[in-house]
């Protein structure tokens, strides 16, 4: 479970530890980005300073909307052959892959009937044997990695960017923010890395580093995130595991170190003078409690020496009435009464 960490200005980052390297990940929600949004644009208002060793991963998807790669249903005329396909496809749960009959026209216009119709044949004799997925190993990444056709867009489909223009994406990507990207597409169920800058993470880095898939899915909003390279992780101290992560990302990584040296003198400041009024107002209130103990003893004592008092008064005015009585008088309410005589 990845441990949680907030920052100065409140965001919160998640962080994972693989292969004793510690990395933080910072998803960054936007509002409903559309077709007509710059990307640049967008990643410069949205994510926060970067430093230069970061790296932002930008959900494929999103890039392909706002690069206007996106094609609309309505371009697309499905055909017979597409519609008969498309039947035959198991789509693992929470997907429908080419079971949509406008996908499955896509692909068929973009890698050609035959090659599909061999993916099919392939599948269906090594589908019984157990072996699964072959027939997007033979139909190729245009099959295996189209997206869009279902909410919340179902009206428009995602192909996958071509690697020449995704790595182009990339480095115009990091000479404007000053920091490595790399656009992704990942899953509850994994992903790829499709292309990365020079000073981004390595491909195998950014893999296990995304790979419980910190972004989300669908309506999650986060289609942009920050990944912070960590310090190495020494193991188990004598904290327990998550409060050791936590102080070395926090003391290393310096999490939200958005503060230069004087806003951080001002805060060692303020909480020096926010823990000596707390020291202050202990102080005072042992003080009052030990007052008000030792009144509380005089009021208690005071009242016990009443009481004595009192108990005495009364012993001695029954006493008085006692022996006031008649002889042959029992005490009574409001004098004696005559005893009893046999």
């Amino acid at each position: 479970m990845p441990d949680a960490l907030v920052d100065d200005d409140r965001r919160t980052w998640t962080t994972v530890v693989v292969a004793d390297e510690v990395y933080a990940r910072l998803p960054v929600r936007t509002r409903w980005l559309e077709e007509g949004d710059d990307l640049a644009t967008v990643l410069k208002s949205c994510v926060p300073r970067l430093r230069e060793d970061d790296t932002v991963v930008v959900s494929e998807k999103v890039a392909v909307l706002l690069t206007g790669r996106s094609v609309p249903l309505s371009n697309v005329r499905v055909g017979a052959t597409a519609r008969l396909l498309a039947r035959f496809v198991q789509p693992r749960s929470g997907s429908r892959g080419l079971s949509v009959p406008a996908k499955m026209q896509f692909v068929l216009d973009e890698v050609g009937w035959l090659r599909l119709v061999v993916a099919a044949c392939v599948s269906a004799v090594t589908r019984p044997v157990g072996l699964r997925g072959l027939f997007y190993r033979v139909a190729g990444p245009v099959a295996r990695d189209l997206d869009g056709g279902r909410p919340p867009y179902e009206d428009r489909l995602f192909p996958p960017l071509p690697p020449a223009k995704a790595a182009a994406m990339c480095a115009a990507l990091e000479r404007s923010l000053g920091a490595g990207v790399a656009v992704i597409d990942m899953n509850d169920f994994g992903g790829t890395i499709r292309a990365r800058s020079p000073r981004a993470l390595p491909t195998s880095q950014l893999l296990q580093a995304l790979s419980d898939n910190p972004l989300g899915q669908r309506l999650r909003s986060t289609p942009f995130a920050v990944v912070r390279a960590g310090v190495p992780y020494a193991g188990p101290s004598s904290t327990s595991p998550a409060a050791d992560q936590r102080e070395r990302v926090t003391e290393d990584l310096d999490l939200g170190g958005m503060h230069d040296s004087q806003n951080q003198d001002e805060d060692s400041r303020d909480t020096e003078r926010r823990n000596g009024h707390l020291r202050d107002r202990r102080t005072l209130t042992l003080a009052q409690a030990k007052t008000q103990g030792v009144d509380r003893h005089d009021a208690r004592e005071r009242r016990g020496t009443r009481g004595q008092r009192g108990a005495t008064d009364e012993s001695g005015e029954w006493a008085d009435r006692h022996s006031a009585m008649a002889p042959g008088q029992e005490p009574g309410v409001g004098g004696g009464r005559q005893a009893h005589r046999r």
